[in-house]
């Protein structure tokens, strides 16, 4: 179920940029939604960041994908 998570959110954030070239219907509604998710997910990012450490790769790597997933990358290394 976590995959198809993050894949919904990889086209929500796709469909977001396109907003920003293409008049699609709803694109103000859909680029602001899009704001709030990275603004919460870099408070997420902030308030797990020693646990972002546990990651096996690289701590960049770690935090950026924490910035585009949120909880559903940091929360299997709180567990």
């Amino acid at each position: 179920m976590n995959p198809l998570f993050k894949a919904g959110l990889i086209v929500f954030y796709a469909v977001g940029l396109a907003s920003l070239a293409l008049p699609l219907p709803g694109g103000a509604v859909v680029q602001r939604l899009c704001l709030i998710v990275l603004a919460v997910h870099v408070l997420e990012t902030a308030l797990v960041f020693k646990a972002l450490g546990r990651y096996p790769g690289p701590l960049t790597t770690s935090v950026g994908l924490s910035l585009l997933f949120g909880a559903l990358h940091w929360w299997p290394l709180v567990r």
